[in-house]
């Protein structure tokens, strides 16, 4: 019940200020403690999450149309509040299985007081570093995460959504994940970064 009434008081703000430049998710009053970075971030070590839906198919590590894309804790540093991940990924120049070992530290973004935010170190060859902002994360079920720079955007501000759904929701979206995402990236362009061919071609590396 918390959650649908967070989703629609957050479907309500973007359908006022749709076109409004600061994004509405954007309030730590309203929607901070569905944003806590830590939190989010600590499920991977319990639960693999995969990335089901992007608005974007092209990464700086993951590679161009990115595809099969989910990640796993491996360690975690509670004084940092951070975690080691794996995040295994298919891109069209290779067409198999790759893995990216990141660090993932909660931090904060947009004047928030609570971290609300992950950055991202990514570990060898690329040494890439990004940050991005926890929109909404329902406990068990799903993150959806705001990418402010994506490959492509020519600095223009336009950003990307990613949904991350646990491996028990993979085939099945819950409600309140799939409500929230569809608001919040109506009108962007939209791809499907998990299917089940995914499944058929085993979750392996080589």
């Amino acid at each position: 019940m918390k959650n649908l009434v967070l989703i629609l008081v957050l479907g309500v703000a973007l359908c006022e200020k749709k076109g409004s430049e600061k994004k509405e998710w954007i309030d730590e009053k309203k929607f901070g403690r569905s944003q806590d970075a830590w939190q989010g971030i600590k499920r991977y070590l319990n639960s693999t999450y995969y990335l089901v839906n992007a608005t974007y198919n092209t990464d700086l590590v993951w590679g161009q149309n990115f595809s099969c894309v989910f990640i796993k804790g491996t360690n975690v540093s509670k004084d940092n509040e951070s975690i080691q991940a794996t995040i295994t990924h298919k891109n069209a120049s290779s067409g198999r299985l790759e893995n990216s070992s990141e660090t993932l530290t909660a931090v904060t973004m947009y004047s928030y007081k609570k971290k609300n935010a992950v950055k991202y170190e990514a570990l060898g060859k690329t040494n890439q570093t990004f940050e991005d902002a926890l929109v909404f994360s329902a406990e068990n079920a799903c993150n959806i995460f705001y990418v402010p720079k994506i490959v492509g955007s020519s600095g223009n501000g336009v950003g990307g959504y990613e949904l991350w759904v646990t491996e028990e929701h993979v085939n099945y979206v819950p409600a309140c994940c799939y409500f929230s995402f569809k608001y919040l990236t109506m009108g962007m362009p939209m791809y499907a970064i998990w299917d089940r061919s995914c499944d058929r071609g085993g979750r392996s590396t080589v």
